[in-house]
């Protein structure tokens, strides 16, 4: 609502005033006659029925990120203009055509960008994304308060490769360069003047008779940090967040015009700031980037409205599931040397119990029933006997929720004669429940959404609060759900972006692509269920199993080096332009008609450094070390005998892990899919009941069925006919046309397939149709009834609620309803998790089977090690 401003002017100090206006009120005419009322208006009564025939809803999202960016990258990239058409990646051998003005003669390359801190000025236009090797900048491995003033003359220092042993061999390969604001610095005055140092007689006599006059370095030996402390002690965690502070809050001008300072490791950053390691905070967060070159949002994250609309009764890998006939698969674990699904073991009664591993949860309870499943090796064909559940989870009382345990006794019999079961299901009231995928598919494509940070709301580790807010109506009028029923609730689904990865990550380097966004950083996006590390078989697609590196590229490369292979997934590279998604695994209970979960769908994603293979620019880490200074016996005696010291401190550059420093499998996992709720089934189950038809001279072209039937059934066009198999799976026809056929004196009748996604018409067995049970469908029986899996032609259903009829104990009651539409604010919560953060599943590198990224690797702390692997309050030293 508008507010009225009452005072004449606007001013900061300026109040409200009530201004009183002389207004007459006249009236020629009435409005209305009193004898035209016929009869009064019941508002309530009004309001109801605009709520019961509305299908329009509105949806506001309030999202709390909960995310962290420990398993960061280990190389810095350093970007010139990154975002525009200009962007350069600077690489380890880059001109120095861009370096414009700059101090340093030495040729600016991605390793002198971060030797030394005059390039991080937002003069040069460099954006750094931080690495691990960010600490071989001098001023992040210091020990002593350091100043680096301006430059007055070249100094050098001599720089060994990574091969030189010993200082004393005379063959070292050595390069004379720019030393200013490295590590191999001198100490200067203010205006640029070097200042000289001393060195005694000899390296056993400490006179200075003869003393030498040499420039005195800004660093010995033991006043900074090898690069390995450096990283140990400087890379902290704050609020869940790894990253360093930006060391001094200084701002030394370097030359004369005072453009810009050296004095900080990020010279476009405060002093004492928090800097985040690559990916930083705001790569997660929801509220989107802008590009101010390109002039655009560019999201973190996708997301969409999506509903439940189709059933998968088999995964790609058959291993989950594979078919309805099956239920849910066992797993093989090892029993004293031999394969099973299945460990022996003697209760406390000295009854002897078969545990199975099942790799889902499998919603049971002592005292379920279920049919325990066999094939027949001879027919090909599912052999089952019903058992009794007597324990749950293993005998240490772990995988209550996974683990069960029959009678042997109940099945010996069925093992000898068939070997190890296949699978199980549960059996209610003498009807085995079916389980199955949920595939979720987009429904607001084309509906206008806002999304904003929420002004001044920040969680409680400071991550920033997001909103979105869809402005048009989602009509659910034409959806229905997975079984053909009104849609009773909708899923807020997730998608983390990583648009342009390709062209960034490519062997061309290609970073000014108009394809290229922020989120460039992240990889694949692949999906699976979060399974316990005792399910192996990489075919099962477990999610904290997944990566995306190239592991036979790895092995070829180095045989020393191994990189366990990734699960399989259910999607392997998840988009927001499939428009069709994984949701769930779910139990459905014939009796109840309820639908439970049981696993829900994850998606893993990491960087696409840290998986990148065959790659220069990212497959090693390079780092300086001062191999000796001004007070090496060796470097002493050298100056007596006349020889020069301009080079000395001598700085020597190792390289760590060539083809592997980056890679590092362990990645990011989230939960996708959120369920907001907007409609409710009754309680009360109603049940229906089909015509059982007796039918001859039954015939299939196509999809297309022709029948007689002996009595007239009063078959119309637009009737259902359902076909009943063996396995009592129905299939469902529209007539099209039912007539007398003169010729036999019977009804011929002909319909048309019900398409159904979940069906294959190919299954028929044409000559079984004598078998087939028909049935007329009942019209007081809803489509989406469920057809219970027998012969009785029995429905059963839950009719869909009026808005008008929910009860004030209903999660729904007391849902918005303004404008013809439905308003529903959800809160969300969004934590995203290390992928394996107790070290279960063996995400790392091995080299000769020794982990070797853990040098280098953020450990597990005690905040990784609760329920919320996310969570750390405050800043804490993470080596």
């Amino acid at each position: 609502m508008r507010k009225i401003l009452l005072n004449k002017k606007r001013g900061k100090k300026s109040v409200n005033k009530t201004n009183f206006i002389p207004v007459e009120f006249n009236r020629d005419i009435s409005l209305y006659h009193d004898e035209i009322l016929s009869d009064t208006i019941d508002t309530m009564q009004v309001y109801n029925d605009e709520k019961d025939s509305s299908s329009k809803h509105r949806f506001i999202f309030t999202l709390y990120p909960l995310c962290t960016n420990v398993l960061f990258n280990k190389v810095t990239e350093v970007v010139y203009k990154e975002g525009s058409s200009e962007a350069v990646m600077l690489t380890n051998s880059t001109s120095s055509s861009l370096s414009s003005g700059a101090t340093s003669t030495e040729k600016l390359n991605r390793i002198q960008a971060i030797r030394n801190t005059e390039y991080s000025n937002q003069k040069f236009n460099f954006t750094y994304h931080c690495g691990l090797d960010i600490f071989n900048n001098h001023l992040l491995r210091t020990n002593e308060n350091i100043t680096v003033q301006k430059k007055g003359s070249t100094v050098s220092a001599t720089v060994y490769d990574e091969n030189a042993a010993q200082l004393s061999k005379s063959n070292f390969r050595s390069i004379t360069t720019d030393a200013f604001n490295t590590i191999g610095d001198v100490n200067r005055t203010f205006n640029g003047d070097v200042v000289y140092t001393y060195l005694p007689n000899s390296s056993k006599d400490y006179t200075y008779e003869k003393s030498s006059k040499v420039r005195s370095p800004l660093y010995l030996y033991d006043t900074i940090k090898s690069f390995n402390n450096a990283c140990k002690s400087g890379i902290k965690r704050k609020d869940g967040w790894a990253g360093f502070l930006n060391p001094s809050s200084l701002r030394i001008p370097i030359n004369s015009a005072n453009e810009y300072y050296v004095n900080r490791c990020i010279n476009q950053r405060e002093g004492c700031e928090f800097i985040d390691m690559c990916p930083e905070r705001d790569l997660f967060s929801f509220t989107p980037k802008k590009n101010s070159y390109r002039q655009r949002l560019e999201k973190n994250w996708d997301y969409c409205l999506t509903y439940p609309y189709k059933s998968v009764y088999e995964d790609d890998n058959k291993l989950i599931l594979r078919g309805k006939k099956y239920g849910l698969p066992l797993t093989q674990i090892n029993n004293n040397d031999n394969t099973t699904n299945y460990r022996l073991y003697t209760a406390g009664n000295n009854i002897e119990l078969a545990m199975f591993y099942c790799p889902v949860k499998h919603n049971l309870k002592v005292g379920s029933m279920v049919n325990i499943k066999f094939i027949d090796a001879h027919t090909n064909k599912i052999t089952q006997i019903r058992c009794q559940v007597v324990n749950l989870g293993r005998t240490d009382k772990k995988y209550n929720q996974r683990c069960f345990s029959i009678r042997y006794s109940d099945i010996s019999n069925f093992v000898n004669k068939f070997g190890n079961p296949v699978g199980f299901a549960k059996v209610i009231n003498g009807y085995e429940v079916e389980y199955y995928f949920r595939k979720f598919k987009r429904i607001d494509i084309n509906k206008h959404h806002d999304i904003n940070k929420l002004a001044f709301a920040q969680t409680i580790y400071g991550d920033d609060i997001s909103q979105i807010v869809y402005t048009d109506d989602i009509d659910i009028s034409n959806y229905v759900d997975n079984r053909n029923r009104p849609l009773s609730e909708l899923y807020f689904t997730v998608i983390k972006t990583n648009r342009g990865h390709e062209e960034w990550y490519s062997s061309k380097n290609t970073c000014n692509s108009d394809k290229i966004e922020y989120s460039h950083v992240f990889g694949k996006v692949t999906s699976g269920l979060d399974l316990p590390s005792y399910v192996s078989d990489k075919n099962i697609p477990t999610i904290r199993y997944q990566h995306n590196i190239d592991t036979e590229w790895v092995k070829n490369k180095n045989s020393s080096i191994d990189i366990q292979e990734s699960s399989l997934s259910l999607e392997s590279n998840v988009k927001l332009s499939d428009d069709e998604f994984y949701g769930d695994l779910v139990e459905f209970n014939p009796t109840t008609l309820t639908e439970t979960a049981l696993e829900e769908i994850y998606h893993r994603f990491n960087t696409a450094q840290r998986e990148l293979t065959n790659h220069s620019l990212y497959n090693t880490l390079y780092y300086d070390e001062i191999a000796a200074d001004l007070y090496d016996a060796n470097v002493i005696e050298k100056n007596l005998n006349g020889a020069t010291s301009s080079y000395v401190p001598k700085i020597q550059t190792f390289k760590f892990n060539e083809h592997y420093a980056n890679l590092s499998p362990e990645g990011y996992i989230y939960r996708p899919h959120y369920k907001i709720k907007i409609g409710e089934f009754d309680d009360y189950i109603n049940e229906g009941v089909d015509t059982h038809m007796k039918v001859i001279n039954v015939s299939l072209n196509a999809n297309h069925i022709t029948f007689h039937t002996e009595y007239n059934y009063i078959l119309s066009p637009g009737d259902m006919v359902t076909i009943l198999t063996e396995d009592f799976e129905p299939y469902r026809f529209r007539v099209e046309t039912c007539a007398i056929d003169d010729s036999i004196n019977k009804y011929k009748c002909e319909a048309t397939y019900i398409e159904n996604e979940t069906q294959h018409l190919d299954n028929i067995d044409v000559t079984k149709f004598n078998e087939y049970l028909f049935f007329k469908h009942n019209l007081e029986v809803p489509e989406y009834a469920y057809m219970l899996p027998d012969s009785s032609g029995r429905h059963l259903w839950k009719n869909i609620q009026k808005p008008s009829e929910w009860k004030y104990t209903d999660e729904l009651y007391n849902t918005t309803f303004t404008n013809g539409a439905f308003y529903h604010h959800t809160n969300i919560t969004f934590p995203v998790k290390r992928q394996d953060p107790f070290h279960e599943y063996n995400m790392v590198v091995l080299k000769d089977g020794i982990a070797i990224n853990n040098n280098f690797e953020i450990p597990s702390t005690e905040y990784d090690y609760s329920l919320d692997e996310y969570v750390v309050t405050d800043m804490i030293t993470c080596f």
